[in-house]
This record gives C-alpha cells, structure tokens and sequence, in this order.
C-alpha cells in the first residue's frame, strides 16, 4: 500500500469490500496460502485469480494436501489424523518409533510441531500443542530437501523450474542451492511429474511448489506444498530466464509463459 495507487482494507470475509476490489482489479494474485479459500472463491466469480479456491483450500490443511499426494499415487510419510488425546495415544502406539506432531493449520518454521516417539505421553503432547486437530507422521532420515515449482496457465499448459536443494537450521531454511547439485535426473523426473500432478488436481493457475525429502535410501517422500512464490525460489530472479514472480504475473495476465531455463548451472 505504500507504492500503489490505490489501497483498501477490510476484513477477508466483508462481501461489500471484495466485490469493489473485484471491480478495481484486471486479476488478482495472493503470495500467501492462509487467505481464507472462500475469499477466493467469491472473487473468482468475477475476475480472474491465481491460484484459485481448491489449491488454497488443500494447501491449508495438513491432512489434505498429504491425503490427495497418496491418493495420486505419490509418496508420503505414513501420518495419522487425530482429532484428540486418546486417538493420538492410539497413533504412537501404532508408530513404532519416532515421529512428529503437527498442527493441521498455520504453523511454519518448526513452529506448531513436536518432536515424539511411542514412549511420549500423548495427553501432555496434546496439551502442549492446543488444537483440535492433528497429524502424525513417522519420522523421516533425510540426506535434504528438495523443491519444486510447477506452473500452470488456464488453459492446463504446465512447467516446472530447475529444482532447488534446501537446507534447514532447527526447522527454518537457512541455505538453497540450485539447481540442485545432489539431484540426480530420475529424482528431478520423478519430482516434477508429482508436481504437475498435484496442480493438475487442484486445478491450479499459477505456481505452486512442492518439497519433499530425499532419504538416506535415495528414496522422494513428499511432504508439503504451497499455492505461490516460494522463499526457495527467490533465486530465479536473477538465476532464470523468467523469474517465479514474472511467470505468475504472466499466467494472471493470459499471457505466454516464459522459459524457466536456469541461466547457470553448477559442473
């Protein structure tokens, strides 16, 4: 607001307030998962969005985004939904080692999680963690993370950047390197296929990253997404031929999509 030449502020929800901002607006773009998909949803009926109410609304909950990678077929964690102390003491006893509880909602940057094993007792856990709804899933022998960013245009035209490889400090990305120098080609084949997969599913105009483990096995476990630009991926703007912000200002223009080709590569 301190650039634009015009600015309003209103409560996600306030109809009267969207409607006008609908009216203002060419295509509207959020660089933030957490705005409630109904929002979206209501402006989408008269502008062009990106990335749309489904991607949000998957994107939002923990046990959804992982529930729909399994259901195409894509590998995940083993996790558990729990809604509540006793299933969560039922769910480490099926665990069989270590794990992480995790809120559903919000919660970013280790943040909303916590480090458990069969021993741990689930009602100081559930306490502790103060929600009604939560996912555990196994722990994950790592070697790094990987992302992926795939984008998608209205018509169904899709892509993906050169992978980026993540390193994390108590759970909050300290490092990228890309394009991932550990990646090797099946992996990054593999990795995009899920990718596209996903924004094909959700029915995604835009970006959207994906990031996954690869374990100590060489083995891709997907873990999360993100319906936007991604903080590992900033590198693009000056790394690739178009950059992730101006391919999704393009895809909300109707406009062709730009080469994603990295400018350099590591040998």
């Amino acid at each position: 607001s301190d650039v634009c030449d015009q600015s309003i502020t209103a409560p996600y929800d306030d109809k009267k307030a969207l409607a006008h901002f609908a009216s203002r607006s060419d295509a509207i773009i959020t660089e933030f998962e957490n705005i409630p998909a109904e929002t979206m949803a209501f402006l989408a009926e008269t502008v062009a969005v990106c990335p749309g109410a489904d991607a949000l609304r998957i994107a939002q909950n923990r046990i959804s985004e992982k529930s729909l990678a399994r259901e195409l077929g894509i590998s995940v964690p083993e996790f558990w939904a729990v809604t509540s102390a006793e299933e969560l003491a039922d769910a480490l006893a099926d665990l069989g080692g270590r794990g992480i509880v995790k809120t559903t909602t919000l919660g970013y940057d280790g943040k909303g999680q916590i480090a458990v094993d069969t021993a741990s007792n689930a009602y100081t856990v559930w306490d502790t963690l103060g929600t009604h709804e939560a996912i555990l899933e196994s722990f994950v022998s790592f070697s790094y993370e990987v992302s992926f960013l795939v984008w998608r245009t209205k018509d169904g035209s899709t892509g993906c950047f050169p992978a980026a490889e993540n390193h994390h400090e108590n759970g909050i990305l300290v490092r990228t390197v890309a394009p991932a120098p550990s990646l090797s080609e099946a992996l990054y084949n593999n990795g995009t296929a899920a990718a596209i997969r996903i924004a094909e599913a959700v029915g995604l105009e835009g970006v959207l990253a994906m990031e996954a483990f690869v374990t100590d096995k060489g083995q891709l476990l997907f873990n999360e997404i993100a319906p936007r630009p991604h903080n590992s991926f900033h590198w693009t703007i000056e790394g690739c031929e178009t950059s992730q912000f101006t391919q999704l200002v393009r895809i909300a223009c109707g406009m062709i999509p730009g080469s994603t080709a990295a400018r350099a590569v590591f040998t």
